[in-house]
């Protein structure tokens, strides 16, 4: 089990590393698998938000401004700027309507 959560830490900042070791003592017994999906969770946000990032300096670069995108991809302002802010959890089909509006590319692998 142990081997799990150190691949999980591997991938994660110095701050969630340490997260992760605060929360190790209490991880005995089942609670273990709750440390390692919270891990996860962790990782995964922070490739959503650095992806949300390259995504809105294209914009900012673009000139576009939140008013032009909620027209180009019928979403609102006020979720655009969630999303921009890391405060939502889209679909790859949200992410992928708001780079066509800016004339990028979303393009996921699996290694």
């Amino acid at each position: 089990m142990m081997s799990k959560l150190n691949r999980v830490k591997r991938n994660l900042t110095k701050a969630q590393q340490n997260r992760v070791d605060q929360a190790r003592p209490a991880a005995e017994g089942a609670d273990r698998e709750d440390v390692i999906r919270q891990g996860q969770e962790v990782q995964r946000l922070s490739e959503l938000r650095d992806v949300m990032k390259l995504l809105k300096e294209a914009r900012e670069a673009s000139g576009m401004s939140l008013r032009e995108l909620e027209t180009n991809t019928g979403i609102s302002r006020g979720n655009l700027s969630r999303l921009e802010n890391g405060d939502s959890n889209p679909t790859i089909a949200t992410l992928r309507r708001y780079a066509a509006a800016i004339g990028r590319t979303v393009k996921i692998t699996v290694e």
